[in-house]
């Protein structure tokens, strides 16, 4: 019996002050707003599997920096190529950078991060291009055309 004279006494101080009602709910509301936010990121980040081919084989290849040891550095894309063509320990070599971007939105132009990759990047991962212009080897080496 005492959980419904709670209940009823807890309704009628949030009735006679209806502005901490709201102030309450708002807060609330915001808060498990932003939980489920970030729940949704770390779990789509973070805690889903990785859904690319055989993700226990991929491995990083950088290039050691002789002026700091414990630095690493991507390869150029030439170093890739030579790379990749006298490979005889990994089943398929793809490159990836990560480049500042200029993406024109009307009249504004933002920066974005982008990811520029080889030829070959979405089918060593086993990853199906949906809504993407296909790659084509004769594109695949950089340059002004």
């Amino acid at each position: 019996m005492n959980l419904w004279q709670d209940l009823r006494y807890g309704t009628r101080m949030l009735l006679a002050k209806p502005g901490f009602t709201a102030a309450a709910v708002l807060v609330l509301a915001l808060g498990i707003g932003a939980n489920s936010a970030v729940f949704s990121l770390v779990n789509a980040f973070l805690l889903k599997p990785v859904h690319v081919l055989n993700p226990e084989e991929l491995v990083g290849l950088y290039s050691r920096d002789a002026k700091h040891p414990d630095a690493y550095r991507a390869f150029s894309y030439p170093n890739y190529q030579d790379i990749r063509d006298n490979n005889q320990a990994f089943s398929s070599l793809a490159a990836m950078n990560m480049a500042l971007v200029g993406v024109q939105e009307g009249e504004a132009t933002r920066r974005m991060f982008a990811a520029t990759v080889s030829s070959n990047y979405f089918s060593m991962l086993g990853v199906k291009l949906l809504k993407v212009e296909r790659f084509y080897r004769k594109r695949k080496n950089p340059g002004p055309n």
